[in-house]
C-alpha cells in the first residue's frame, strides 16, 4: 500500500511542476540552502510521511470509519489554523464546516434509523 501512496506523490509532483512550469516565472535569485532544507523537509515530513501513516491507518481500520476521518479531514484543518495559528474564520469556512458536521450527523441518525 506504500506504493500506492508513493505512486500518487509522484504523479502530483510531476503534474504540479510541468503546469508550474507553463504558468509560472522562475526566480531571479537561487534560494539559499537553508530554504532548500525546509522545502525538502516540508515535502518529506509533512507529505510523504503523512501519506504513509494515513495510508497504514487506514489499513488498520473499516472502511466506513476511514471515510468518516477523511470527511473531517477540512474541519481539522481549520480548527488548527484557529489555534495555532489564529486565522480569522469568514462566514464560507464556518458554513463549510457546519455542513460537513451536519452531514456527518446526518449519516449517524440516518444509519441508526436504518439498523432498527
Amino acid at each position: 500500500m506504500t506504493q500506492v501512496a508513493a505512486i500518487q506523490l509522484v504523479v502530483a509532483g510531476v503534474l504540479i511542476l510541468t503546469v508550474s512550469l507553463l504558468v509560472e516565472q522562475m526566480p531571479a535569485a537561487v534560494p539559499s540552502i537553508q530554504t532548500w532544507g525546509w522545502f525538502m523537509a516540508s515535502i518529506l515530513i509533512s507529505t510523504c510521511l503523512r501519506f504513509v501513516l494515513q495510508f497504514r491507518g487506514q489499513q488498520l481500520i473499516s472502511a466506513a470509519r476511514a471515510s468518516v476521518i477523511m470527511c473531517c479531514e477540512p474541519v481539522w484543518v481549520l480548527v488548527f489554523a484557529l489555534a495555532f495559528l489564529g486565522t480569522p474564520l469568514g462566514l464560507s469556512q464556518i458554513l463549510g464546516c457546519a455542513v460537513i458536521l451536519l452531514a456527518m450527523l446526518g449519516q449517524v441518525v440516518f444509519r441508526q434509523n436504518s439498523a432498527s
